[in-house]
């Protein structure tokens, strides 16, 4: 399989790969990623921001780019090393 239990290196790139493109979405000046959450700060501004600013669609298109990086590096990753990805699933240890 392609995930064993305990600390893996490719769901922690793929994380901090998640964590970069969500800061990048948003204009993050800091960010850091701890298991399986992530958090990004942006500072204050007076330019207009993404969405206008509404804290529920910022988390809802948060989400969607860290899904979406996840699941591109778990892909390359499976398909590395040979592991269909159609057939994948985190719960196959």
């Amino acid at each position: 399989g392609l995930i064993q239990p305990g600390f893996n290196d490719i769901v922690a790139e793929a994380m901090s790969a998640a964590c970069r493109a969500v800061m990048g979405e948003f204009g993050a000046s800091v960010g850091y990623t701890h298991s399986d959450e992530l958090t990004v700060l942006v500072a204050p501004s007076n330019v207009p921001r993404v969405l206008g600013g509404s804290a529920s669609s910022w988390a809802s298109v948060a989400a969607s780019v860290a899904t979406a990086e996840v699941n591109r590096r778990l892909a390359e990753a499976a398909a590395a090393r040979g592991v269909a990805w159609e057939s994948f699933s985190l719960l196959e240890l």
